[in-house]
């Protein structure tokens, strides 16, 4: 996901970085939209990447076999991560449509896109917020 990304830079090894992501995504077929967290180039909100890459998403699946033009999908990532370091991180999101599906994977837009009032644009936001131990 392009643009979608903070930095920050814990002032104790001990800190701890909340983590809270929003975002607002759409797909150009019937796919299963996947969104995962990543710790400069490392999935940190992963269940067992081992054994699945998608147990590493957040997903969210549209039912219908021709996607609504102007659906916009809100998938939420919060997360509690330990980064042990007092150097800068940069925590990113990360969005697929998964390898068996051929479309466009859309963020803060409809696949429509079209230019009405009821056309949603809705922006996506990362925040993360450094708890002191």
């Amino acid at each position: 996901v392009t643009a979608l990304d903070t930095a920050i830079t814990p002032s104790a090894t001990s800190s701890k970085i909340y983590l809270v992501a929003t975002t607002h995504v759409t797909q150009s077929t019937s796919a299963t939209i996947h969104v995962r967290l990543l710790r400069d180039s490392t999935v940190i909100n992963d269940g067992d990447p081992q054994t699945n890459q998608l147990e590493a998403m957040n997903s969210v699946r549209y039912q219908a076999a021709t996607p609504y033009g102007l659906a916009l999908f809100d998938v939420t990532n919060n997360y509690l991560d330990s980064p042990n370091t007092t150097s800068q991180i940069t925590y990113k999101l990360q969005g697929t449509l998964g390898a068996s599906y051929s479309g466009t994977y859309y963020l803060n837009r409809s696949d429509s896109d079209s230019d009405a009032d009821f056309g949603a644009r809705t922006p996506s936001n990362l925040t993360a917020i450094e708890i002191l131990a």
